[in-house]
This record gives C-alpha cells, structure tokens and sequence, in this order.
C-alpha cells in the first residue's frame, strides 16, 4: 500500500504516522524548506519563538497520541503562584484560579462572586449535550446579569479556545474543550513545538515515511504527486484555500481564528512582573513561557502577549500600542530590557471558528482516495488536537479502504 501525504504540519505528520504504523508505504511532502507550518518554532539568539503562545492539553488528543507513541517532548505546566493577574479597567487584580480563589477577587462584588461561582461550575461541567443549538454568546446571555462576571466567563473561554468571537462559536463545543482544559491543564513545550515537529518528523520516519521538504504540490490527482496507479490514498494536510486549488472543489466558507501577537525577549525578568495575566474587558493575554520551560538562554525571559482578535477591521498600530500597554502594567520597567522584539499583527490561530455548522469531515472532497486534515477538520477537538486528531482519522479511513 502507497499513500501521500501533502503538508508537514501536525495534520500531515500524524496522517503519516498512522499509516505507516498500518502498513502503509508513505512519501510526505511539505512545499516549505522546514516541516512544521505554524506549529515551527524561530529561534532568534537562544529563545525559541513559537508562532503566538502555543500549549498542549493534557487531556488532548494530541497529548494522549503522542504519549502513546512515545514521542511526546519534555516540557511543565504553568504554576502561578501569587503572580498571576487579571486586568479590568486598566487596573491589575489578583488570578482567579478555581472557585475557591473567587472570594479573594477584587473585581468582583459578593452577589457577583456568587453568580461567577455558578457560571464557572457550568463552564467546567463537561456535561455532555449542554450548550447544544446555542452560540457561544447566546449561552452567555442565559447564563450571566452581570456585566463583570461575563467579562470573567469570556476570558476563560478566550485562553481556552484562543477565539475572541463567541458570537460563532458553538456553546456545546466551547463547554467540551473548557472541561478538557479543567481536568488536566496544559503543558508548554521545551524548545517550543519545533521540538515536537521535529520528534513527529523522526518518528514518521524510523517508521519508513519519506519526507521531502521544498516540494510544491500542483493539483490532485496527478502522476508525479498523488494518486498515480500505485498510489492508494492521498491526504492533503493543507489549509482550505490550498485544498480547492489542488482538487478544484469547493469547501464550505470558514472564518479563521486571529492574534495579534507581541513576542518580546528580555534580558531579565522585571522586579513585581506578571507570570500570567488575562484580560477581562479586553481580549489580551500574557504569559512568561520562559519560567515553565526551555525557551530563552539562562537568566532571560521570553514573553508572549497577545490579543484575541475578533471580526473587525485590521489595525496593526493600534493592536501593537494596546499589547505594549498591557505589558507596561504587567511587566514594569520590560522596555529598558527588550533584547528582541517581534510582532505578528495578523497570525492565523485556526483555520476556522467551530461553529453551530460542524467541521467538513475528513472525506468530504467526495474524491475517491482523498482525505483532508487540519485544525479546520473533522468532528474531534479543537487547535492542534483537532489537527492531529483529523490526520490520524484521515490515515484509518485510507487504510480501512485498501485492506
């Protein structure tokens, strides 16, 4: 059995895997010079950038399949202390962790901290089918009065889903991937996900897969990439748009998930900084990914501040000037250390909201032999998990066709 596999992100090495773990012969090309896609890692004079804060669940497929691959890298979870911070009105306040913590916040008023324990119970059941039919924002609307407990409730579904447009997400789907989140937590990546890619990539090929890098793909199916008469299955881990130019079908509109991202790499930590800091009336996050693992040379920090984008217009200077502000207040004094600083105005988290509509599914080309993956595929997980989640379902429906 000969299968393709076109794209080297997540998706794309974990369709290989499975299906040379199944038997399978497998060439894997990938049109970049580096395998990894978003998931790649740039490292700059010792820290390792990542493309925005990346964090794997615990209780995530990709997790779980890596581990049970043996591949998954070294890495820790986040332990905040006292120096996490949620920021309301311009003004810090201490984390909010768990329910318990909720009697210490500041933001919060005592009938408010009630109705904020409430939410967050729901928000962390898992209960299967709730939040069924309903948006994201609609759930919201049923479930919070007051003004500062929503703006608590969205903050945790933006850190959780990485999405700041509730308005389209589905409520039953968002509730699943906050109970994931709940029970295990989430883990940063030693070395950044380059380190995972790259234990993918060795993985995949101790495993026979032949991987060639700088190899454009033309279109589907052809002699010289997919589906010629050995070949019995190709899977295209590409993202949508590259899917209808290589098949010429057309898929169903997605919308992407965005961050504006400030990555700032600094010659020490300040005096009193955040670790860990939410927005609650803004859409901004910040995270110290340096003092959880090995990201940034010893002594330093590296910082990810990021802004959740929603459905407006661009506006990079303005995105710029409110992450820079934001890391004023939770990293006093960060301008006089700045060793390097990068920022991404418009970076594609996921190639799609998950909505009321669900996920074209990995066969839904209807092209005989063909199956998509990626973070926009497929019924199972959202981000990286629904990546690798997609690739590994698109390799058993191949397989299970040619046995």
């Amino acid at each position: 059995m000969e299968f393709n596999v076109i794209g080297g992100g997540p998706a794309g090495l974990a369709a290989a895997i499975e299906l040379a773990r199944g038997g399978g012969r497998v060439r894997l090309i990938e049109q970049h010079h580096e395998l990894g896609g978003r998931a790649g890692t740039v490292v700059k004079d010792g820290f390792s950038l990542n493309f925005g804060p990346h964090a794997v669940y615990l209780q995530g497929f990709t997790y779980r399949t890596l581990t049970d691959w043996g591949i998954m890298p070294s890495g820790s979870s986040p332990v905040l202390g006292d120096r996490g911070a949620m920021v309301r009105h311009g003004r810090r306040h201490g984390f909010v962790r768990d329910i318990p913590s909720l009697a210490f916040s500041t933001f919060l008023n005592p009938l408010e901290k009630v109705e904020a324990a409430a939410v967050v119970s729901k928000l962390r059941a898992s209960t299967p089918g709730a939040g069924a039919g309903l948006s994201m924002a609609q759930w919201l609307d049923l479930e919070t009065r007051s003004a500062a407990v929503r703006d608590f409730a969205q903050a945790l579904v933006r850190v959780s889903t990485y999405c700041g447009q509730p308005e389209m997400q589905s409520a039953e789907v968002v509730l699943e991937q906050l109970g994931i989140a709940n029970r295990g937590g989430v883990t940063y990546v030693d070395g950044g996900w380059q380190s995972m890619i790259g234990a993918m990539a060795a993985c995949a090929r101790s495993l026979g897969v032949e991987i060639e890098t700088g190899v454009p793909a033309k279109h589907v199916p052809a002699k010289d990439v997919p589906n010629n008469d050995a070949t019995q299955g190709t899977v295209l881990a590409v993202s949508p748009h590259e899917v209808e130019h290589l098949t010429g079908r057309k898929l169903p509109a997605m919308t992407n998930i965005r961050m504006a991202c400030l990555d700032l790499c600094l010659t020490s930590l300040p005096e009193g900084s955040a670790v860990f800091a939410l927005g609650l009336d803004q859409p901004l996050y910040l995270s110290v990914h340096s003092e959880w693992v090995k990201v940034a040379p010893p002594g330093k920090a590296l910082v990810h501040v990021a802004k959740y984008k929603g459905g407006e217009a661009a506006d990079a200077a303005g995105d710029r000037t409110e992450l820079e502000n934001f890391a004023d207040l939770l990293l006093p004094g960060w301008r006089n250390r700045a060793e390097y600083i990068r920022f991404l105005p418009e970076m594609t988290v996921s190639h799609a909201v998950t909505g009321l509509t669900p996920r074209p599914d990995v066969d839904a080309l209807g092209l005989d032999g063909v199956r998509i993956a990626g973070d926009w595929v497929g019924p199972e997980g959202m981000l990286a998990d629904a990546a690798v989640a997609s690739g590994v379902r698109a390799a058993r429906s191949l397989l299970s066709v040619a046995a």
